[in-house]
């Protein structure tokens, strides 16, 4: 794209060609050889102002991977003009990583111009996984974030790595609860830890655990036992059950106490999806 800002050439020259169709004008001061794609014309923004970044929704763009498209969001730290195309944000925190040519917003800045659904999408997009966690303390050294970001950070379940993950998250919180993701205690890695019940809950999708070896099914029975002969109680969900039985997961949670439950009389073939749908095939269709 070396090409597309125009450079080393008259006044007269340029006001004639854009007169002509040959020059598209940005803003006074800024011509490109070619009417840009939105791809090019935040290249070339982003060229010509140094201090600037990409955010809101043409961050997420680049977070997920998709095309870059109109309205470009931008983030700078001053006042800048209205360009046909473009929504300029003013600020002094320009924290960015470079992806490819590209300065983006980190996303916990980015989401300070996004509506609450898709900001808390992107934060649990970038920061999924294992090292999620680390990667969103990184981004948010130092920084004095705005209220609104550390609220959205709260609310997002950063470090998870499934949707069932997420899905449960996100109910355990608003019922009271803190809630981390993906923790590392003792020797293992936990995807739900709950501090304030000493609990700790993975979510087993039945495809990845189907296809388990000997040596992860002999893990996960030790990782367990070690869990519970340190103090801790330990809760195991299916994907589905999170999906079909989301407030049955939580009343289980919530019921966790220092003094056991009794053991209920109630089994797992009396009300779990799996096993309903068995004895009510006329009924298929619910649980697809």
């Amino acid at each position: 794209m070396d090409d597309l800002i125009v450079k080393g050439v008259s006044r007269s020259t340029v006001q004639r060609r854009v007169k002509a169709g040959e020059y598209y004008k940005v803003f006074n001061g800024l011509y490109l050889t070619r009417k840009p794609t939105p791809r090019q014309l935040l290249w070339a923004l982003l060229t010509t102002f140094p201090r600037s970044c990409a955010t809101g929704r043409t961050a997420a763009e680049f977070y997920a991977g998709k095309e870059v498209s109109f309205p470009l969001q931008l983030v700078i730290d001053r006042d800048m003009q209205q360009i046909d195309g473009v929504q300029w944000f003013r600020s002094r925190l320009l924290r960015h990583v470079w992806m490819g040519e590209f300065r983006v917003h980190v996303p916990c800045l980015a989401v300070e111009h996004l509506d609450e659904e898709p900001a808390i999408a992107l934060l649990e997009m970038a920061y999924a996984n294992r090292r999620g966690r680390d990667l969103a303390e990184r981004h948010v050294a130092g920084l004095r974030l705005p209220a609104r970001s550390r609220a959205l950070l709260s609310k997002a379940a950063i470090g998870a790595d499934s949707g069932g993950e997420v899905v449960l998250t996100r109910a355990l919180r608003e019922v009271g609860l803190t809630v981390l993701n993906n923790v590392y205690l003792g020797a293992y890695w936990w995807d739900i830890y709950v501090p304030k019940l000493k609990l700790l809950v993975e979510v087993d999708g039945y495809e990845y655990h189907r296809s388990e070896n000997l040596e992860t099914f002999v893990r996960d029975r030790a990782k367990a036992n070690d869990a519970v002969l340190a103090g801790f109680v330990v809760l195991r969900f299916t994907g589905s059950c999170v999906t079909h039985e989301l407030d049955r997961v939580v009343q289980q949670i919530l019921s966790v106490r220092t003094v056991p439950n009794p053991l209920p009389t109630e089994g797992v073939w009396d009300w779990h999806w799996v096993f309903v749908r068995a004895a009510h095939p006329e009924h298929q269709e619910m649980y697809e």
